[in-house]
């Protein structure tokens, strides 16, 4: 989280522009295919700002440079802005490797639905290299914090949304 809270103070300071959540953030991952968190080259943010609009905008992640200039979009429908998250991108792929017996993923992605029944908590998205798509807690994901993350299937809807191969890892309640 402090890398993106890093990212936020950097826009208000350049712009001007306040900031009041994170919508989305997709990874950019090199060569489209990644083993460890070091080929999630950067990030392209979704944020919305305190008059209710959306911005766009890219950032590497360290130790690469490079930040794009936010741009202005239509915010996306369908899902929450936050401002807090405890698992990084780099701690998900780790919980992803050890559930996915260290299969290559092609795509992450952190957000947090708008679904019934609401949920809990924003999750990252990963996809294997096979196609399965795993959600894990951006809360409550790390096996340390009281939640083992658990492979369940979401039901049809989701399915329909997200591919046949859903695995939700998160709380059980």
């Amino acid at each position: 989280m402090a890398h993106f809270q890093e990212l936020v103070d950097q826009i208000k300071k350049e712009t001007g522009v306040e900031i009041i959540g994170l919508m989305r953030q997709i990874g950019r991952i090199r060569n489209s295919v990644g083993k460890t968190a070091k080929d999630v080259v950067g990030f392209d943010y979704v944020v919305k700002d305190a008059e209710g609009g959306c911005l766009e905008y890219y950032a590497a992640n360290p130790p690469l440079i490079g930040f794009s200039h936010p741009m202005s979009v239509f915010c996306p429908l369908g899902v929450v802005a936050f401002n807090s998250y405890k698992i990084n991108y780099s701690t998900a792929i780790e919980i992803y490797q050890k559930l996915s017996n260290h299969q290559p993923f092609v795509a992450i992605s952190l957000s947090w639905p708008l679904t019934h029944p609401e949920t809990k908590e924003p999750f990252w998205h990963i996809r294997s290299e096979d196609g399965t798509d795993y959600a894990i807690g951006a809360i409550s994901g790390q096996e340390d914090g009281g939640h083992t993350p658990v492979a369940l299937y979401m039901g049809p809807t989701v399915v329909k949304y997200m591919g046949p191969n859903l695995k939700y890892m998160g709380p059980q309640e």
